[in-house]
């Protein structure tokens, strides 16, 4: 079985997509905290009709000399019994910038996670899905070095832990 960045995506997409059908149907509150040009921070929580639910925060400061420092948190669930979680925080100080995020998901068909981070133009990334009516298991890494490049590897596995193509 061959993945391709477009099959994960698409995984991806099915697996939040059907965890959060009808997660907004009806239901909504939001607060809102914070000073503008020092800061800012929100939270959201939606809930569906039929059981569905999704909240996230979101928060970015600054001390006015160059400094920037955020998160944003999010997480879901379906009727059905799908679940989602992301998380991501970055900062910028005095020419150093980084970054690291990680999402999952998971309902019947599957589960996909990923993380990454970045620093100063050097990053990784790494993404593990897995298709419960097949039992084949993705596990891929992509690092990317300033004045070096980037390396990419990827495993497959099938339920019972041997190798197959990927």
């Amino acid at each position: 079985m061959k993945f391709t960045k477009t099959a994960v995506l698409l995984a991806s997409l099915v697996v939040v997509g059907t965890m959060s059908a009808g997660a907004f149907a009806n239901g909504f509150s939001m607060h809102h905290y914070g000073q503008q040009g020092s800061g800012s921070t929100a939270y959201h929580n939606y809930q569906g009709a039929n059981g569905g639910s999704y909240s996230n925060a979101h928060h970015w400061s600054n001390n006015g000399s160059g400094s920037v420092n955020g998160y944003r948190s999010a997480s879901g669930s379906g009727a059905n019994g799908g679940q989602y979680q992301r998380n991501s925080q970055f900062s910028h100080s005095y020419g150093s910038t980084s970054h690291q995020s990680s999402m999952s998901a998971s309902n019947s068909n599957g589960s996909v996670s990923s993380s990454g981070s970045m620093s100063n133009g050097s990053g990784s990334h790494n993404t593990q899905y897995t298709n419960n009516q097949t039992g084949v298991t993705h596990n891929g890494s992509t690092t990317y070095t300033s004045g070096q490049g980037v390396s990419h590897t990827s495993t497959c596995t099938n339920a019972s832990g041997a190798s197959v193509p990927c």
